[in-house]
């Protein structure tokens, strides 16, 4: 069984999916492919995986594929533990758009919400920006560097609970599609 998922709900709704799969399958080999929700979406319409957990990425797609909401997957601003905005109280948009940013591409949902956010308040990012699919890649440069990104809250609770990012307290006007 081939599944794509993206990386909220590979770190959050696939893990205990697979889990269970395994009880009931153990003999089921199952192949998980980590992307964004622009790739896995041409993935599934070429039959390359056998399902995805992911969000449309054009209205158009609701009538391609059998579908069924799992969850809301709200945003969070984080950067690593060691940045100079942790715990700073009454934090803007405009105040954050002159830290260096590492973003989603501009193909996926996040990179739309994080350009929404900043469009919407008149602001562009000022400081140097990173662009990156990998969120692994995204954490080691907020451990080693002070740039802050935009992320799903489902998949750096682990890493706030680990001491090993911290949220920016900033409140977002925005969250991802379901």
């Amino acid at each position: 069984l081939s599944i794509g998922a993206i990386t909220g709900s590979a770190a959050h709704v696939l893990i205990a999916s697979v889990a269970e799969i395994q009880r009931l399958r153990p003999l089921l080999v199952l192949k998980v492919l980590e992307q964004s929700s622009d790739q896995l979406v041409v993935w599934l319409a070429e039959r390359k995986i056998d399902l995805m957990i992911g969000r449309f990425t054009d209205e158009t797609q609701r009538t391609q594929f059998q579908y069924e909401r799992l969850s809301s997957e709200p945003l969070q601003v984080v950067a690593g533990v060691h940045h100079p905005l942790r715990g700073v109280a009454d934090l803007d948009m405009a105040e954050l758009s002159h830290w260096p940013w590492i973003l989603y591409p501009a193909s996926t949902a996040v990179r739309r919400v994080t350009d929404d956010i900043f469009g919407r308040n008149g602001l562009s990012l000022i400081s140097g920006t990173v662009e990156t699919p990998s969120f692994l890649f995204a954490l080691e440069m907020m451990q080693t560097t002070d740039m802050l990104s935009l992320q799903p809250k489902a998949l750096v609770e682990r890493y706030f609970n680990r001491g090993l990012l911290t949220q920016i307290p900033i409140e977002l006007p925005d969250r991802m599609p379901d």
